[in-house]
């Protein structure tokens, strides 16, 4: 997982497999003796919450040509060079709670 800097406006970004990983590892955390499958259906519980947060409230959307998005892509944060939506990590705090695991 990674929280990576912008050094253009000084904000952590986390990209949305990154935020998956997270949610899993808090649910883990917060439940350590539970059952858990995290299944399609599940990601796609995360994946419909990150959609909430808009722009500059929460993530950024940065175009496919942006260096900063290079730099992600780079890091092997991203995967595909197209445009992204990416996570500030200060807003994320009240999101990473456990989802409803069966």
């Amino acid at each position: 997982m990674g929280i990576v800097r912008n050094s253009d406006d000084k904000v952590f970004y986390v990209a949305s497999t990154d935020v998956l990983r997270l949610v899993r590892f808090g649910t883990r955390l917060h439940n350590p003796s539970g059952p858990y499958t995290f299944d399609r259906k599940w990601e796609e519980g995360v994946f419909s919450d990150l959609r909430v947060l808009k722009d500059e409230r929460g993530a950024k959307m940065f175009d496919r040509n942006h260096a900063f998005l290079e730099v992600m892509i780079g890091l092997m944060r991203v995967r595909t060079v197209k445009k992204q939506k990416l996570f500030i990590s200060q807003d994320l705090a009240p999101m990473v709670v456990p989802h409803e695991t069966t």
